[in-house]
């Protein structure tokens, strides 16, 4: 049978020309974007672009403008087949972004599983932080991204990524983030892995963090896994002073009525040692009278007797 060699010549042509008109606006499209044909391949998810590209020798870790890579698109969009051929070609795992992001970041935020998955199969590091101290953890408890929280925790590293982290300098934990956002899942998540449920940022600590945002479940929540309801902030604020600057609305009332009662069951003379001690009047018991008068806490039957044993040591 004889093969007509123009209608080879059409079929070809169908299955290129797409392709190759493809490429052609692409590289129109860097000039404008500053993206390479294959960041812009990375995004679409376009396989039979990324080969294409791959085949014709492109730099496989070339940086658009901000410093990111094809694989932190493909990663971004969570397609994994995209990102095993960036991935086989050699792209880097821990290659941060100008905002230091690295491919884990993004996969994280935007929760895919299969993403994640795959680049800590390929040693992607997960206690690298960005340039806001944020590590894929962070990000991924910060959106409420459970699947994810629980993938990242189940690693060798869940310690580490727990712990308080030395570039985050205003101390914000996964807990902070979650509980701001009123990601109950995630807290509970976190709460199993044991992370230090009374860790401070410079605002306080989580049960700060949700009185603040009205997330009364996650207040409840914290309170009944055994949070600080006395700890004080930076500004000496408990998380009740702070939300007794709320307008009266039903969350509010809620959550102060849930932070009052776990304040009852706090020892007086822990409460009144603390106060002495953040206001720096252990050694001033009538300034101290002062502050108890302030803070309603006269009434309370420590108060006499702490500030007698003052008076009479002073």
């Amino acid at each position: 049978m004889v093969t007509d060699p123009t209608r080879s010549i059409g079929l070809i042509t169908m299955v290129i020309n797409p392709l190759y008109v493809c490429v052609r606006v692409l590289c129109v499209c860097v000039c404008v974007c500053r993206l390479s044909p294959l960041h812009h391949a990375a995004l679409s998810s376009n396989k039979e672009l990324i080969s294409l590209l791959l085949e014709a020798q492109a730099t496989v870790d070339i940086k658009d403008q901000n410093g990111m890579r094809p694989l932190h698109y493909a990663a971004w969009q969570g397609k994994t087949e995209p990102m095993k051929m960036l991935l086989k070609a050699g792209s880097s795992v821990n290659s941060q972004s100008d905002e230091g992001q690295i491919p884990l970041h993004l996969s994280a935020q935007h929760g895919h599983y299969d993403g994640s998955e795959m680049l800590l199969q390929h040693q992607s590091n997960p206690c690298i932080s960005d340039t806001a101290g944020k590590t894929p953890l962070d990000l991924a408890c910060e959106f409420g991204r459970v699947a994810v929280v629980q993938l990242l925790l189940s690693s060798n590293v869940c310690a580490a990524m727990i712990e308080p982290k030395p570039s985050n300098q205003n101390g914000v934990s996964p807990l902070h983030l979650a509980a701001k956002n009123g990601h109950i899942d995630v807290i509970r998540l976190l709460i199993l892995a044991g992370i230090d449920i009374n860790s401070q940022s410079e605002s306080g600590t989580a049960l700060h963090q949700a009185a603040l945002c009205g997330k009364t479940e996650v207040v409840r929540l914290l309170l009944d896994s055994g949070i600080g309801a006395g700890v004080r902030n930076t500004l000496c604020q408990t998380a009740l002073d702070i939300v007794n600057q709320f307008t009266a609305t039903q969350a509010s009332r809620e959550i102060k009525q849930l932070l009052r009662d776990a304040s009852a069951a706090i020892p007086s003379c822990c409460l009144y040692l603390h106060l002495c001690i953040c206001h720096d009047l252990v050694d001033r018991p009538a300034a101290y009278l002062h502050l108890c008068i302030c803070h309603d806490l006269v009434d309370r039957p420590a108060a006499s007797t702490f500030i007698s044993v003052s008076v009479m040591t002073s």
